[in-house]
């Protein structure tokens, strides 16, 4: 009997210190938290990515003959005007040059005539049924034949005059000189790119995102402009074409994703370095005034989102509907009013009811 007694004695003690735990949970130390009052404001959801700045009026100059360069007149960043003189070839012996080309085209030309005549001709017997489609079809081609030679020797003419003339090599357009690919002394073969010259006021921002970030986003989206090293360099740009097929890029750490053109006109007046990286950040959606809460307050349980409040000095859970998720903010369209003080980054040691101690 003594021993049963004491049995129930070590329970009904066991009991005491569970129940005193309890208490002591339910009112013991403050556990200390962050909290932000729930409020009204602007939510944006962003889409990232890294992009290369260019211009839709670069045009590259190429060399029309095979010479050596007597002098190349600008750097890159020069500023030039349509006409103006970027280089100069020796002259050599150009003017005979040109002389010869000249007698080679004054024979072509009568052969040209000739074979257009016999064209003609070929043409009209063709269609009465006395010659031949394939009979036809070479007589028409050895005029196309002779025609493309001309227009060779023409070009060549072209390069040799504009080598041997005062203009030299000329800036096709106005513009900024952004690529020099030549150097004094050097000879150049016909079709050897020299120069590169680009409008700067015509640039614009290409980026390739992938496909489900593409669907996210629409012609016109607003998009702001940093540099690598993160300063705004412009906030009032906005996305301006985005291509219709995907394309297989491949990533840094070598995996082929499936990524969309997308080109971002810039609002101008920035000082942009073509092929220059920078990042941008495309406004997929945009709240103005919706009441939010941090993203870190909210989770998920049971199928459903939660927050903590804190009321009257203790957590309380509290079941919401969420909106618009945002970089730093979600929507909240039910079970919270302006005001309503939100737990951000809730830890395992808070629950319903657990005392709370704001850190302000």
């Amino acid at each position: 009997m003594k021993k049963f007694k004491k049995g129930r004695l070590i329970i009904a003690l066991f009991a005491i210190v569970i129940a005193g735990a309890g208490i002591y949970a339910a009112t013991g130390q403050k556990v200390e938290v962050s909290a932000v009052a729930a409020g009204y404001g602007a939510i944006e959801k962003l889409i990232t990515e890294t992009g290369s700045v260019a211009s839709r009026s670069s045009v590259t100059v190429s060399s029309k003959i095979q010479g050596q360069l007597l002098s190349v007149d600008v750097t890159e960043g020069d500023k030039v005007t349509e006409g103006q003189r970027l280089a100069s070839y020796t002259v050599g012996s150009g003017a005979a040059d040109i002389g010869s080309l000249r007698a080679q085209i004054s024979g072509l030309s009568a052969q040209a005539a000739q074979a257009g005549d016999y064209a003609e001709k070929s043409k009209k017997l063709y269609e009465e049924g006395a010659m031949s489609f394939e009979e036809y079809s070479r007589a028409d081609a050895e005029v196309k034949q002779i025609a493309a030679q001309i227009a060779s020797l023409n070009y060549t003419i072209s390069g040799l005059s504009e080598a041997a003339g005062a203009a030299g090599v000329a800036a096709p357009i106005s513009g900024t000189v952004t690529a020099v690919l030549v150097s004094e002394g050097e000879i150049t073969a016909p079709g050897a790119i020299m120069f590169e010259i680009s409008d700067l006021t015509d640039t614009y921002i290409s980026v390739n995102l992938i496909s489900e970030d593409a669907d996210k986003i629409a012609e016109g989206a607003a998009v702001r402009v940093f540099s690598e090293s993160e300063l705004l360099m412009d906030d009032s740009a906005a996305v301006s074409k985005i291509f219709v097929s995907a394309q297989d890029v491949v990533s840094d750490l070598g995996i082929v994703q499936k990524r969309v053109p997308v080109e971002i006109t810039t609002s101008g007046g920035q000082n942009l370095r073509l092929g220059s990286n920078v990042n941008v950040e495309i406004i997929a959606d945009r709240r103005d005034s919706a009441l939010r809460a941090p993203g870190n307050a909210i989770f998920e349980q049971d199928r459903q989102q939660h927050v903590y409040v804190i009321e009257d000095g203790r957590a309380r859970l509290r079941p919401v509907q969420t909106g618009l998720a945002g970089e730093r903010y979600t929507e909240i369209t039910g079970g919270l009013s302006e005001g309503d003080l939100v737990i951000t980054s809730p830890g395992r040691e808070i629950s319903d009811g657990t005392k709370i101690k704001e850190i302000k």
